[in-house]
């Protein structure tokens, strides 16, 4: 669903009209991101910019778009760079030996011919940027936890919103694709992360207050180490909004999500669409803490990696 591409700075920054062309390409809610496989990567670009001396507003106007984009279209992925070698380029093209890119913005890219992306041939048509915003998704575990990637790496924040959330179905099918994800980002570096989940209390398989007495038996999932659940049990106000869709909802982007999170087979297919920024912002609102579109049937609970639980 989101594809990760190399943007060599020198050729991004060469220009305010080039910055805006390429740059404007990218976002989450497009389906496209940059990666910061090195973390000094927007400096980098000021500092081409500067050195193309592309004068002080336009210098100002990257300088805002880049600060602007940090949530927005930029993502790392725990990608090393390696000072040693000559160039850029050919830290891309190592990093790209060992996790493929989707595709690589350079001017000179000889290296990476088959994932190589020149500005002159760079348009939304081109084979390597095209990047659907919605597909169907096999149902199953890893396929599932596969699709949301990207964007739960590059989240402060993580919300999974699905009314019939159910830890302890018979086969499993909510708790295996719940796992995957933590267990991708855990593997992939990332660490203390929170995963907040808002079901709809009528269809709870437990009362919070079991949760909180005996959490091994209604929360039967294996947390990493320093990882952590919140689980939200909602009610519809009398004539409100009723909790009906799915979701994942972070703070730099969404989905939408067809018929859930629960595996149940490759022979059946779930709908995954990218949300515009905007909207998965105030969607994630409605889940914020004092929000009232919404009741909160229960006070929430953490769960932690040790077992424990205790309400929020």
């Amino acid at each position: 669903m989101h594809h990760e591409y190399a943007v060599e700075p020198a050729a991004i920054g060469s220009s305010w009209e080039t910055f805006r062309y390429v740059f404007e390409k990218f976002g989450f809610q497009k389906g496209r991101l940059i990666s910061r496989f090195l973390g000094r990567w927007p400096r980098l670009v000021l500092e081409a910019a500067a050195q193309a001396e592309v004068g002080d507003i336009a210098y100002t106007k990257i300088f805002e778009k880049l600060r602007q984009g940090r949530q927005t279209a930029l993502v790392r992925t725990g990608r090393d760079y390696d000072p040693t070698l000559d160039s850029w380029v050919e830290n891309a093209a190592a990093s790209h030996a060992i996790r493929p890119f989707r595709g690589v913005i350079a001017q000179q890219s000889a290296q990476l011919e088959n994932v190589a992306i020149s500005l002159a041939e760079l348009d939304d048509d081109h084979p390597l940027m095209v990047a659907p915003t919605s597909c169907d998704i096999p149902r199953t575990t890893t396929d599932i936890a596969d699709v949301c990637f990207l964007l739960l790496y590059a989240a402060r924040e993580i919300n999974l919103v699905d009314p019939y959330f159910n830890f302890v179905t018979i086969n499993q099918d909510f708790r295996g694709p719940l796992e995957q994800m933590m267990h991708a980002l855990y593997v992939a570096g990332k660490a203390n992360v929170q995963f907040r989940i808002h079901y709809r209390a009528r269809h709870a398989h437990c009362r919070q207050a079991e949760i909180i007495n005996d959490p091994e038996r209604w929360v039967n999932v294996t947390i990493p180490t320093g990882y952590e659940l919140h689980l939200y049990a909602w009610e519809q106000h009398q004539g409100g909004e009723r909790l009906h869709d799915r979701f994942l909802l972070c703070d730099c982007g969404g989905l939408q999500v067809g018929i859930g999170f629960a595996a149940s087979g490759a022979q059946e297919n779930a709908t995954f669409a990218l949300l515009d920024d905007g909207h998965a912002q105030d969607l994630r609102s409605k889940f914020a803490d004092g929000a009232t579109v919404y009741a909160q049937a229960e006070r929430g609970v953490r769960v932690n990696s040790n077992g424990e639980a205790e309400y929020i």
